[in-house]
């Protein structure tokens, strides 16, 4: 008999008292007046959780972000009202860290900036809507070392 309960009551201990901090305790949404979606996304402990997506009226894709803990976590993209590509940037513990990237609503390239951990690191471009380069910016750790414009 012992040897029935005892799997059963460690089975109980490791998973049926478990206190999962990760376990949704709020989805929300909201909608536009015709129905459409307009947020999506979950609440863990009061904080913003994983993916969450915003839509635009006729059902568009507008901006999705990652988030953990309450904070930006990962990839974010915002789009245009036609679902062309407006803005990508990745997040870190709530800071931009990598490359982020701005465009034109026709798709060109506008600007391109480099961040490690929220502080400009690196070239910063910015580019004429011909696609040529108009402006670079170099930074270190926030702060700029030096520019340059073309003509």
């Amino acid at each position: 008999m012992i040897k029935l309960f005892f799997p059963l009551f460690v089975f109980l201990v490791l998973f049926g008292c478990d206190n999962n901090p990760n376990i949704i305790s709020d989805i929300h949404e909201t909608f536009y007046e015709n129905g459409q979606l307009e947020v999506r996304g979950n609440y863990v402990d009061e904080k913003e959780e994983g993916l969450w997506e915003w839509f635009y009226e006729n059902g568009q894709l507008k901006t999705f972000i990652h988030f953990q803990n309450g904070k930006r976590n990962g990839l974010n993209e915002d789009f245009f009202e036609d679902g062309r590509l407006a803005e990508r940037s990745t997040y870190i513990d709530g800071k931009r860290n990598g490359i982020h990237e701005e465009f034109y609503s026709d798709g060109q390239l506008m600007e391109r900036r480099h961040y490690i951990f929220g502080k400009g690191n690196g070239s910063w471009e910015w580019y004429r809507e011909d696609g040529t380069l108009e402006s670079i910016k170099y930074y270190l750790n926030g702060d700029i070392a030096s520019e340059s414009t073309t003509e």
